[in-house]
């Protein structure tokens, strides 16, 4: 079994040390390469929209992609909560498990969070201190049968005035579920408009760097211009 990550921030470059990069092609290869030496591969994606509900279709593109390449589970984190689980040929895609053991009860942190994502600078939630999303995950357990085939069972847990993750009574644990499962639904969609809706945040939340630092435009990556080449598509083909 081999466990990659990758990185969406301080990636390491040639003259100093980082993350592993999250970009395509460098995933894609490494998937690839690795196939050679290990039976199962599941890759861990630090990327997304922090308090959405649903990935990006370049999140999405990605993800694809890793599956594609040759890895058997994709793990998403970085959202703070929970989004849904996709299949993708013998492939399983966890999109963001929500958070596990994290400090957002505190009310001061919670509000500053929410302002400072681009789900709340957009506009796209609320800021709304009532919110139980960050507190509310799953654990996944994933089995490996034969010929390489995955199923998964989750567990719902909810983080406790401590912190820390706890399970739930039947009635959360069903909510849960529930939520989840709504969550997935239009992952099995094509041109979902809940996927179309955080592709126009996320554009959204880059112009708005650009307009407060003109100086961003020299650090676009080429994953943004082909995220930016996917909004302007759509408009265009009118598929809105």
């Amino acid at each position: 079994v081999a466990v990659l990550a990758f990185c969406n921030a301080w990636p390491a470059t040639r003259k100093s040390p980082g993350t592993a990069p999250l970009e395509r092609d460098i995933v894609c290869s490494t998937v690839r390469n690795i196939r050679r030496c290990a039976e199962t591969i599941v890759v861990s994606l630090h990327r997304g929209i922090e308090y959405s509900d649903f990935p990006t279709s370049e999140t999405r593109n990605l993800a694809h992609r890793a599956v594609d390449a040759g890895a058997n589970l994709v793990i998403g984190h970085h959202p703070h909560v929970l989004q849904g689980i996709e299949r993708r040929a013998r492939g399983i895609i966890a999109y963001s498990l929500g958070n596990f053991v994290f400090d957002q009860h505190d009310r001061d942190l919670k509000e500053r969070a929410l302002q400072r994502s681009a789900m709340g600078r957009t506009g796209a939630i609320p800021i709304d201190l009532a919110d139980t999303r960050m507190a509310e995950s799953i654990i996944l357990s994933v089995r490996l049968g034969a010929k390489r085939t995955l199923s998964y069972s989750v567990t719902p847990v909810r983080l406790n005035e401590h912190y820390q993750p706890t399970l739930v009574d039947d009635a959360a644990a069903m909510k849960i579920q529930r939520r989840l499962e709504s969550l997935s639904a239009p992952l099995r969609q094509p041109n979902a408009p809940e996927i179309k809706s955080m592709d126009h945040v996320a554009m959204a939340a880059r112009m708005r760097r650009v307009r407060l630092s003109p100086r961003a435009i020299f650090r676009a990556r080429p994953r943004h211009l082909r995220a930016l080449l996917q909004v302007l598509t759509s408009r265009v083909g009118g598929r809105e």
